[in-house]
């Protein structure tokens, strides 16, 4: 029989769980926000010069016009996909929470020497370590399970200081961080 390592009842924070997800999601997006920072730059570099030319000669560049046009829809594409996925998510998180306050959702979680379990009463992921991988975002542990695109997502207000470092400890121990 595996041993149980660690054993935690998580309750519903709202608050918490809006404030954890909020941080997940930037982090998720990264990544695109950095690319967006630079379409910005770019197009700011080009409108500079666009109107250098106009202002220095008279005549305004058409490689100008048309590399300014090409950068700027990008920089248009970038930030409608960004705000949209944003709208969309935290819409998700609205109903999850409005489901979750409905049935006084309690999460749990088990750690043996072989697997990691989270249950609730909308789902039930298990997970042995080696499928298994974390990062740290901030105060957040962030819980991967490589088969599901769900994860988990614990902070130490949440669980409790010794909870919370002995869930990192055991994930440490067990998994692998996320490259």
């Amino acid at each position: 029989m595996e041993e149980k390592l660690l054993t935690l009842e998580i309750p519903l924070n709202e608050n918490l769980y809006r404030e954890q997800l909020k941080k997940f999601f930037y982090n998720r997006w990264k990544k695109g926000l950095g690319e967006i920072k630079r379409s910005i730059i770019y197009v700011l570099v080009m409108l500079i010069l666009t109107l250098l030319s106009y202002f220095g000669k008279g005549e305004i560049s058409t490689l100008y016009i048309i590399l300014t046009t090409i950068l700027a829809t990008i920089l248009y594409v970038q930030l409608f996909q960004f705000f949209k996925n944003k709208k969309m998510y935290f819409r998700k998180v609205d109903e999850t929470l409005k489901e979750c306050k409905e049935f006084n959702n309690i999460g749990f979680l088990e750690l043996t020497e072989n697997d990691i379990f989270f249950k609730n009463k909308f789902i039930e992921q298990k997970s042995i370590w080696k499928k298994t991988n974390f990062e740290f975002v901030d105060n957040l542990i962030i819980v991967n399970f490589e088969n599901s695109l769900q994860s988990f997502l614990f902070e130490e207000k949440e669980i409790g200081k010794d909870n919370f470092n002995k869930l990192i400890s055991i994930v440490k121990m067990y998994s692998q961080e996320k490259n």
